[in-house]
């Protein structure tokens, strides 16, 4: 840890604190919705809700397209028909829906075309969209050690279904996840009598040049009820690596640099699923996703990203099988943001 900086204007100490804090919290996010106790950690929702009553549409065969525009409008009604069945197998009222920024951003979408988006604000006045009246939270990214990037705490995977050799592989998959919060539903559980969250700070008497601090959360999740929590586990959000968002602001008259992409003539493509999530929450922005095609046969290609499955749930194919080609990604690692 840099205990002083040449300016003096960065209390170096703080800064870094403050910024193990926001890893430690991130992995936690990471963990609630992907942990593993026959690995590490304690189980997330990917588990608990394997192979129960509230894990909807879990093959790749049903998955739902969102990947385009005109996905969107031959399916909107499609999904929100899904989103309606998977309220309906809860216990009460949901607290939020929880997933990643690309596919929030497709819900988002398919509301607005029904008229079901909604718009709130919280205790600090930040601006919150939901479907019908309940939060569409983004739990943004967590930095995977084993792939050396941020990945979606929410992954995106692929998923197969049918028998060899006419198996098929669907790429662009994800999950989007329903919680009703409480002490009979689900909750966080931390020791009683001390800190959620413990830090030590370095011993600067000592000799060395580089020291180090300590941040400790002790939590695990519970889930009380099944019911007060689902997943609709497929839903196709992109086809692949290659998209990109069009952001349209109210007028073409807006020119301006916002999030570090640049409006001209009141129009901004970006390639960040979260920065796209963002604008799509802002009143009289649209979002839509561009498809940009893949390099052709003998060009050079981006580097392969591994989209194998994660989780208990993510593990299996349609037909029960063990996915032996990859394993879900370490948990020992967090990014800055929560």
């Amino acid at each position: 840890m840099l205990a002083n900086t040449t300016n003096g204007q960065i209390n170096e100490v703080q800064f870094q604190l403050q910024e193990h804090i926001k890893a430690t919290i991130n992995l936690f996010h990471y963990t609630a919705i992907n942990g593993d106790a026959d690995t590490t950690g304690f189980d997330g929702l990917d588990a608990m809700l394997a192979g129960s009553s509230t894990e909807l549409n879990t093959s790749a065969q049903t998955a739902i397209d969102l990947s385009t525009s005109s996905a969107i409008d031959t399916n909107y009604k499609t999904v929100l028909d899904m989103l309606d069945e998977l309220l309906s197998e809860l216990d009460g009222q949901p607290s939020m829906f929880i997933g990643n920024g690309a596919l929030l951003t497709k819900i988002r979408s398919c509301a607005r075309r029904a008229g079901y988006l909604t718009h709130s604000e919280d205790a600090f006045g930040r601006p919150i969209t939901g479907y019908n009246g309940i939060p569409l939270v983004d739990v943004q990214y967590f930095y995977d050690t084993a792939q050396s990037k941020e990945v979606p705490v929410v992954p995106i995977v692929s998923r197969k279904y049918g028998d060899s050799p006419s198996e098929t592989t669907v790429d662009g998959l994800t999950d989007l996840y329903v919680v009703r919060l409480g002490l009979d539903g689900f909750h966080a559980v931390s020791p009683a009598g001390g800190k959620i969250i413990n830090t030590t700070l370095p011993d600067f008497t000592t000799a060395g040049a580089v020291k180090a601090g300590d941040v400790e959360m002790v939590a695990a999740t519970v889930l009380k009820k099944t019911r007060a929590a689902g997943v609709c586990a497929t839903s196709r959000s992109s086809k692949g690596d290659f998209d990109m968002y069009r952001i349209k602001a109210p007028s073409e008259s807006y020119e301006r640099k916002i999030g570090g992409i640049r409006f001209v003539k009141g129009v901004a493509e970006t390639d960040d699923a979260w920065l796209a999530s963002w604008f799509s929450g802002r009143p009289g922005f649209t979002v839509e996703p561009v498809l940009v095609e893949a390099p052709a046969e003998g060009t050079e290609e981006k580097p392969a990203q591994d989209k194998k499955p994660a989780g208990k749930r993510g593990k299996q194919d349609d037909k029960g099988k063990a996915d032996d080609a990859g394993e879900k990604p370490a948990a020992d690692g967090a990014g800055a943001g929560a």
